[in-house]
C-alpha cells in the first residue's frame, strides 16, 4: 500500500490528495442518467452517466495540507 493510501474493505480505497481523501466508485443505480461533462455543467458535453463518481472526504482540519497520520 502506498503512503497516503487507506484500504479498509468494504470501503473503497482512499488516496490523500493534498487537502482531502479521494476515491472513485461505481454506483450502478446512477448509470443512465444525464451527466454534465464540462466543469461548469454546460449542456454542450452532456452524455449518459456510466455510474462513476468521485467522493471527496475532507479532514476535520480544513487547512491540513500534510497527510494525516495513518
Amino acid at each position: 500500500m502506498l503512503p497516503g493510501t487507506l484500504d479498509y474493505p468494504p470501503f473503497p480505497r482512499l488516496t490523500w490528495e493534498d487537502y482531502f481523501w479521494a476515491s472513485e466508485i461505481v454506483l450502478p443505480s446512477w448509470a443512465g442518467f444525464w451527466a454534465r461533462g464540462s466543469e461548469y455543467g454546460g449542456a454542450r458535453r452532456s452524455r449518459l452517466a456510466d455510474g462513476r463518481m468521485r467522493p471527496l472526504i475532507a479532514p476535520p482540519v480544513i487547512n491540513a495540507r500534510t497527510t494525516p497520520g495513518l
